[in-house]
């Protein structure tokens, strides 16, 4: 059962990260802070450099023999889906929006693909608050 002391873990797990999204929508649409150019590199930095680091740190501290097998199966058969639905949406060209949706919607899943055994089960907060306690910045 999902107690008041769970969801507001969440929230205040998310919260730094919806302010954060708040303030760079707002320095590239009202503040003007950002240009488009600017905007691609920080993109593109994201896309080759962070996201792929992140996700080996994430993936390097997963212990196999702890994992939920079940759930392992159940994320490859969402993924399966996720393929399948994109390669049929691909065939019509009209479609475009709906392939970035379904992307990202691959990329979140790839997220909280493990489960760790160490945390009880939580997901992928633990180790975003991990990561935000061990982190000196």
């Amino acid at each position: 059962m999902i107690g008041w002391a769970d969801i507001y873990k969440v929230v205040v797990a998310m919260v730094p990260l919806y302010v954060a999204l708040m303030l760079g929508y707002g320095s590239v649409r009202w503040w003007k802070v950002f240009t488009p150019e600017q905007c691609g590199a920080i993109n593109r930095f994201v896309c080759y450099f962070t996201l792929p680091f992140f996700t080996f740190e994430f993936t390097a501290h997963v212990d196999p023999f702890k994992m939920n097998y079940l759930f392992i199966g159940a994320d490859a058969i969402s993924k399966l889906i996720i393929v399948t639905v994109g390669v049929k949406l691909a065939r019509n060209p009209n479609s475009y929006a709906c392939i970035i949706g379904l992307v990202w919607a691959f990329i979140a899943n790839r997220s909280v693909a493990f489960r760790d055994a160490e945390h009880n089960g939580r997901f992928y907060i633990d180790h975003v608050e991990n990561w935000h306690r061990n982190c000196h910045v």
